[in-house]
């Protein structure tokens, strides 16, 4: 069950009595009310509203982390709490409700519905909800210090506890600049989730949908334009203009949207309406009309005729509209198309297509509509052709053609304009093959004949034949091959290698097939250039025709991921109670981006962040270090008095290699898993506190958050505290 924490501040007594009476019209919303979808434009400005992420982790982890006790008088301090991280999904929710409270500024969604339901746009969950709300403030530092209520009591200090609040991992922050004013955004979550993708900064102007109820519309102006349409055009139409004004809101004011009006056709028999396209069915004029937000509007629409039947067509044709056939595609051009006194643009107005065009007989020309036109004319043509009387080759024979050359065989008939289906055949397929267009290529070596036949009979009776004897020879045939790699390649992912094939004799010519025994981890293409897709071994193998072969094997590897992680010194190492010590880890490869986790075996002896130790007291203690990969590596650290050693003193170690890297990287002793406490205090050093920006005024400055659903009571009574001692445990 979702544990959703917010607060609500009283630094606006008008934002209080704005929510309290947001709360009564959710309440009252009827049946009959309606929702609406409208668009806004707004400017985001991410790159802005992210800059808030470190200002927030620093003020979580730096020494102001605390808030007033609801006695005002004893200040809690959160001890370890993690810096946030940034969370896209989080974003999304808080730049949507960025553009919600730009025209209605409060917890409660314009649709009336509790803030927390814009979590849904998220592909993430979260187990813990928060959110922190401002406007008028013109930069994040502004924002984020009006957030931080420093001298505000308990009762103020709403967002001041969403920013601190433990039960959150995750924020995101919307930043919209809308109708002249700046708006922020803060969404808090706990989540494990991480399904949200990285997102670019949004820094443009953006159209976003919001849901408005009925019951907070103020006020409406809008109007419809006259839509002028072609018989048989499609049109979606676009949502319309409209003013709107919501009650209660700040600054308050007109704002421009655009909302999808529920159209209905007055006469249907002009046009149709689905799914918001509009389709012209006949000529004429009708209305359309739709009750948007309670008022009442028309549209009108006119249909006008294009169409092509009754064009004037001029073709490129001979005499009696008859062409000869003579072995290509027969394609008389259109010489103009007149439709209404007007000569269309052909591929604008109109395109061309042919039909049964290739052989003697009728064939066919389309004249289709294009964009302001419709319909189709086509006019039909003939293509005459004659019964062959001889049927030749192009080439006499024998011939004698090198295995990896082709050869393109011509069918010669006789008289002028002759036409008939021809047939090709070879004699053995395994020596050499032809395609239905006579092209021979050969296979191997030997003697084969190929043939034509025509399916139309010559003048004695029989249908006519040709033939060609070809040799088959192969004179530059390789007897052997390699590759100009031998040993095991190893490749990055995404790069290329290009393998070269050297054939014997030095003159051998072959054609070369290469392949991949896994394409899915490395693939290469027919020149030989390999190209790495995932980690693994493939082996690369190159053939030639007459079936030599050469292979290699091929290891892709992730550049970005470490394989072994070594730490210097290696140890073991004795350090004074009164000095820090660095330690470095070097990880191979060299290009490895690995994230890095350091973890002491007793914070009590010594503590470890970003791989320098402090001292704690005399012991010893285990430092360790693992890489996002799994691998480890740790050294023993003796603390000592100041005096027993002057400098950390690291005691001969075994040179690690490679290959003992992994082992030899294991911590002597075991350390335990570090704690949630420890890896708080193990996080980063908080980066310095922005400058602080101008308070704004308080007509240029409204913010406010959402109201914890349980408050707990303190547990024990806390003395009371002068005014003076309260002000000296603020400087603290």
């Amino acid at each position: 069950m979702k544990n959703r924490v917010a607060r609500i501040g009283k630094a606006l007594l008008a934002a209080v009595v704005l929510l309290l009476c947001l709360e009564a019209l959710s309440g009252a919303l009827a049946e009959e009310d309606a929702i609406y979808t409208a668009q806004i434009t707004c400017k985001f400005g991410q790159t802005d509203a992210r800059k808030m992420l470190d200002m927030v982790n620093s003020f979580r982890t730096g020494k102001d982390a605390w808030y007033w006790n609801y006695d005002n008088r004893t200040k809690i301090y959160c001890e370890d709490l993690e810096p946030l991280k940034y969370d896209y999904g989080l974003e999304k929710v808080a730049m949507q409700r960025a553009a919600e409270i730009a025209i209605f500024f409060d917890h409660t969604r314009p649709n009336l519905g509790d803030c927390f339901d814009a979590y849904d746009l998220s592909q993430n969950s979260y187990w813990a909800e928060g959110e922190n709300i401002a406007a008028g403030y013109t930069s994040a530092s502004a924002a984020y210090k009006g957030w931080r209520e420093d001298k505000q009591k308990f009762d103020g200090q709403g967002h001041r506890r969403n920013m601190l609040g433990e039960d959150f991992n995750a924020i995101g922050i919307g930043h919209v600049y809308f109708n002249g004013y700046h708006y922020w955004v803060q969404e808090f979550g706990y989540t494990s989730d991480d399904n949200e993708p990285q997102a670019s900064a949004n820094n443009s102007s953006t159209k976003v949908s919001v849901e408005i109820a009925s019951p907070l519309i103020a006020s409406i102006s809008a109007s419809a334009k006259a839509l002028t349409m072609s018989y048989g055009d499609a049109v979606e139409l676009a949502p319309e203009p409209v003013k709107l004004s919501l009650l209660a809101t700040w600054p308050g004011g007109k704002f421009s949207a655009a909302v999808s009006y529920d159209w209905a056709v007055e006469d249907p028999t002009i046009v149709s309406l689905e799914d918001g396209v509009l389709t012209a069915l006949h000529t004429g004029e009708t209305k359309l009309a739709a009750s948007v937000m309670g008022k009442n509007l028309t549209k009108k629409v006119q249909v006008k005729v294009k169409k092509l039947s009754g064009a004037e067509v001029e073709l490129d044709l001979g005499e009696d509209n008859t062409l000869f056939y003579d072995g290509t595609a027969q394609e008389p051009a259109v010489r103009s198309v007149v439709c209404g006194g007007r000569t269309l643009v052909p591929e604008t107005d109109y395109s061309v297509t042919y039909a049964k065009n290739t052989i003697p007989g009728t064939a066919k020309l389309t004249i289709s509509g294009r964009g302001n036109y419709s319909g189709s004319i086509v006019k039909k043509f003939t293509i005459k052709g004659f019964n062959p009387t001889s049927l030749a080759l192009s080439e006499s024979g024998p011939v004698e053609l090198e295995a990896g050359d082709t050869l393109q065989l011509r069918a010669l008939m006789e008289p002028e304009h002759a036409y008939s289906k021809l047939t090709w055949s070879s004699s053995n397929k395994k020596i050499a093959k032809v395609s239905a267009g006579g092209l021979v290529q050969p296979v191997k070596e030997g003697s084969v004949v190929i043939s034509v036949k025509s399916s139309k009979k010559g003048p004695n009776g029989k249908k006519l034949s040709a033939s060609v004897a070809i040799q088959i020879v192969d004179h530059y045939k390789p007897t052997g091959i390699a590759l100009d790699r031998t040993d095991v390649v190893e490749l990055n992912m995404k790069e290329t290698l290009e393998l070269h094939a050297q054939m014997e004799p030095a003159d051998a010519r072959s054609g070369l097939t290469w392949s991949s025994s896994n394409r899915k981890v490395a693939s290469v293409n027919g020149e030989g250039i390999v190209t790495g897709k995932k980690a693994g071994l493939a082996k690369i193998t190159v053939k030639t025709r007459n079936g030599l072969k050469a292979s290699v094997q091929v290891k892709i590897v992730d550049p970005t991921k470490a394989t072994s992680v070594a730490l210097s010194p290696a140890g073991p190492v004795q350090l004074p109670l009164n000095q820090e010590l660095t330690l470095v880890a070097t990880m191979q490869p060299s290009t490895a981006t690995s994230k890095l986790t350091w973890t002491t075996s007793n914070k009590k002896i010594a503590t470890v962040k970003n791989g320098i130790v402090m001292p704690k007291k005399k012991g010893s203690v285990t430092i360790s270090v693992k890489t996002s990969t799994g691998k480890k590596a740790s050294v023993r650290v003796e603390i000592v008095d100041a005096v027993e050693a002057s400098d950390p003193v690291s005691e001969a170690a075994p040179e690690l290699t490679p290959e003992r890297d992994a082992l030899e990287g294991e911590a002597p002793e075991e350390a335990p898993e570090p704690t949630p406490e420890q890896d708080a205090a193990e996080e980063e050093a908080p980066a310095p506190l922005p400058e602080e920006a101008p308070e704004p005024t308080p007509e240029q400055v409204v913010f406010e958050e959402e109201t914890p659903e349980e408050v707990q009571e303190p547990e024990a009574e806390v003395p009371e505290v002068s005014e003076a001692n309260e002000e000296g445990a603020a400087a603290e």
